[in-house]
């Protein structure tokens, strides 16, 4: 474990020292339609989650989403596969995420952090990791994150008052920040004592307290976190050195982030906290055992009664349906042998795997948008799996 959280600060170190990224903090983001995306998540072994880009119309690649890291990083070979440099810092011309969030005229650095090969040594979610998405593309969205649903909800555009008048709901300001404004940091209370300052990152797969705490380690149970108006009892955490940037003296990750439904609320500059429905798993103890957890649990979805098969040497983008049962859900829906899948439920399809993963998560009796391609033409249509025999 110890050696997981070091590579995660050297990144975080590491990337604090790049050049700012200003480029495009002076474009107006061009607004797209339908404003409101839902975009799929998978959750790796060691608790990151990963979303899936376009990067000027190539891939789609596989990204870390990282709101700890505060610039968009790929690999050098994704980059040279997206028609990018290997090196240094790069410009996108469009950046879409499975689910249609789009930015334009954006920049990424290329290089390999620890994260992304940490990542791809567990083989999370049978995927190669290309890349991390951080501030410099999140920061045009408000991101809806519920573990529970394996879904974000991205929307452009300015936030909604019922963020903050729902009852259940706790708004937490981000803390002003002393050197960099691209770090998410929240004023944390620690057993009674603070406020600290904390980052609040999705990629870090544990909560991590600094020797400046005060708390011997390297494992402990928080008595209590407190984060503005959200007070947390018993939380697990570590103890090791953070960082000095912005005066940090400690990290929110998974265990704590995931009991919520959260709000990056990135253009109000806030968090919105409402409870959620996930259970996090123990993770200190099974990384520390070296168990990496199960990533997201394999749900056994509806019943589609169609078959899909790619060639090794098929680049065209879905997947083709080489046969259905005739009182399938698949034929049912209008889908025919022959069409090319591309999009179930949001989910970009481009492999059978693919379809397993966007397929299992389709619940039986509940309705599902299905895009094929037939004859040249796209074809949206509307699926209902059917339940388990």
């Amino acid at each position: 474990m110890a050696r997981l959280f070091a590579a995660i600060l050297v990144g975080l170190a590491s990337i604090s020292l790049l050049a700012p990224l200003d480029a495009g903090d002076k474009q107006e983001a061009k607004k797209s339609a339908p404003q409101v995306h839902q975009v799929p998540f998978r959750l790796t072994p060691i608790y990151h989650l990963i979303v899936r880009a376009k990067v000027n119309n190539k891939g789609p690649f596989n990204f870390i989403f990282d709101t700890g890291f505060n610039a968009n990083l790929m690999t050098p070979s994704a980059a040279k596969q997206a028609g990018l440099g290997t090196a240094g810092t790069q410009r996108i011309e469009r950046l879409e995420l499975e689910g249609g969030a789009v930015v334009e005229k954006c920049l990424c650095n290329v290089n390999i952090p620890p994260q992304v090969s940490l990542v791809n040594r567990t083989k999370g979610e049978g995927c190669e990791v290309h890349g991390i998405l951080g501030y410099d593309f999140m920061r045009h969205f408000r991101i809806r994150l519920d573990y529970a649903t394996h879904k974000m909800t991205w929307t452009r555009d300015k936030a909604d008052d019922k963020d903050d008048k729902d009852a259940e709901a706790i708004v937490i300001p981000f803390a002003r920040s002393l050197t960099n404004p691209k770090h998410l940091m929240v004023e944390t209370h620690v057993n009674g004592k603070g406020p600290y300052r904390f980052l609040f990152d999705t990629g870090a797969p544990g909560t991590v307290v600094g020797p400046q705490v005060g708390l011997r380690g390297p494992e402990v149970v928080l008595d209590t976190v407190q984060i503005g108006a959200l007070k947390v009892e018993k939380s697990p955490a570590f103890v090791q050195k953070v960082p000095a940037f912005e005066s940090m003296a400690g990290i929110i990750g998974f265990p704590l982030i995931a009991r919520y439904v959260t709000t990056f609320d990135f253009p109000g500059q806030r968090l919105v906290l409402r409870p959620g429905t996930y259970t996090p798993p123990q993770v200190p103890k099974s990384i520390v055992d070296g168990k990496p957890g199960p990533g997201t649990p394999e749900p056994t979805g509806g019943q589609w009664g169609l078959k899909v098969e790619k060639d090794a040497g098929d680049v065209k983008p879905g997947i083709p349906v080489t046969a259905l049962t005739p009182d399938g859900a698949a034929a049912q829906a209008g889908i025919k042998a022959g069409d090319r899948l591309l999009l179930v439920d949001d989910s970009w399809i481009e492999s059978e795997s693919d379809f397993r993963w966007a397929s299992n998560r389709a619940r039986p009796g509940i309705e599902v948008l299905v895009i094929v391609e037939r004859d040249g033409k796209l074809l949206t249509l509307k699926a209902i799996p059917k339940a388990p025999a």
